[in-house]
């Protein structure tokens, strides 16, 4: 067994001072009450930013127009709902092989849905290059439910242990969000920009946090042939999924007629997104701490959007974001402990499936 390591120290300093930031931003451009409410829960589900041209009376280039490139600064405030499902898995080496490639312990948090709101800024700083960045809140709520499912495995056994198959745990629970922030920024190039059409390459890097717990539901555990059921009456459980996403990507703008405009986005993590998730077992007084690594991540977007009195636009955007899962080291220790300790028989993983739609307010000068 090996003692918590540094990489999670700074990871989890890293998270404070990341939300610090995020927080003192806020207080710039809020209200005391409004405020309250976007710190007890900071939601998200879009990640993207999008670029001036998106207004098509800027699709086409000043520079073909006047021989100079203007800066232009497109602000926006949209509000959604997400719904969809974020995956906690535990893996053991079944075989012995290092390959922790069997499933025996999975929990689902079912959004259904989260509802937000953010704002996004994007600039063109030259020519055809842009540069973006957003953040999204949202409101603490309840969101759904959680289900976990444990598989059985014959507890006199030694590692690496012996699994059945056989479903031996169910537990259910309604699931609130305590609060969930999602924050994104790229840059992109134009390779073709003309009165119909924008093709446009990206980079980028999103971040995505949400924090859940779960309380008054019921389980069932299945030993051998007896069947025990029960309810929980309070909060048993609270769970924190953390999310950084490099991508590349594409989007395409179609201008349909002056003022309306069709618009693809999408774009992928190959293998390089982390997840760092820390779940608390209250009733056991637990803490684990899950770092799955080198994920694959993919997005796409489609948004149809309206330009009237000449520097506004309307937009209506849907989103589907998909990671399948993927795995890393897992840590357990007592809650709030200094101490740690690395399992040598398990892995622990992430994986999310979600879906979205917002309408979104942009205004350029």
């Amino acid at each position: 067994m090996i003692c918590f390591s540094m990489k999670c120290i700074f990871v989890k300093y890293t998270f404070l001072l990341f939300q610090i930031y995020c927080m003192l931003a806020v207080m710039t451009m809020t209200s005391k009450n409004t405020l309250l409410l976007i710190i007890l829960f900071m939601a998200g589900s879009r990640l993207f930013a999008q670029h001036v041209s998106e207004i098509p009376e800027y699709a086409l280039s000043d520079s073909e127009k006047t021989g100079k490139q203007e800066n232009l600064i497109e602000i926006s405030i949209d509000t959604g709902v997400l719904f969809g499902t974020l995956y906690e898995y535990v893996f053991s080496d079944n075989s012995g092989d290092d390959s922790f490639d069997y499933m025996v312990s999975r929990l689902d948090w079912n959004i259904q849905p989260i509802v937000y709101s953010g704002i996004t800024a994007c600039t063109r700083v030259y020519e055809n290059i842009f540069g973006g960045i957003g953040v999204w809140f949202g409101y603490p709520m309840e969101v759904g439910y959680m289900e976990d499912r444990d598989w059985n495995y014959d507890p006199d056994d030694s590692p690496p242990y012996e699994y059945t198959g056989d479903l031996n745990m169910y537990s259910w629970h309604r699931s609130f969000l305590y609060y969930s922030i999602f924050a994104d920024m790229n840059m992109g190039y134009g390779i073709i920009n003309d009165e119909i059409v924008v093709l446009t390459l990206l980079v980028g890097f999103t971040y995505k946090r949400f924090h859940f717990y779960g309380m008054y539901g019921h389980f069932n555990h299945f030993i051998m042939t007896t069947n025990t059921t029960g309810t929980y009456p309070g909060k048993v459980i609270e769970y924190e999924q953390n999310w950084f996403v490099p991508y590349i990507g594409t989007e395409i703008l179609w201008q349909i007629i002056p003022e309306l405009n069709l618009r693809f986005f999408l774009c992928v993590s190959p293998f390089l997104s982390f997840v760092y998730a820390r779940d608390l077992h209250l009733t056991s007084d637990t803490e684990y701490l899950d770092f799955p690594s080198w994920g694959f991540y993919t997005a796409g977007k489609v948004s149809v959007s309206y330009l009237f009195l000449e520097q506004f636009a309307a937009s209506m955007d849907i989103l589907l974001q998909w990671s399948p899962p993927f795995k890393g080291d897992s840590y357990s220790g007592t809650i709030d402990s200094d101490l740690y300790i690395l399992s040598s028989t398990w892995k622990g993983g992430a994986a999310c499936f979600t879906y979205g739609l917002s309408i979104k307010l942009t205004y350029l000068f």
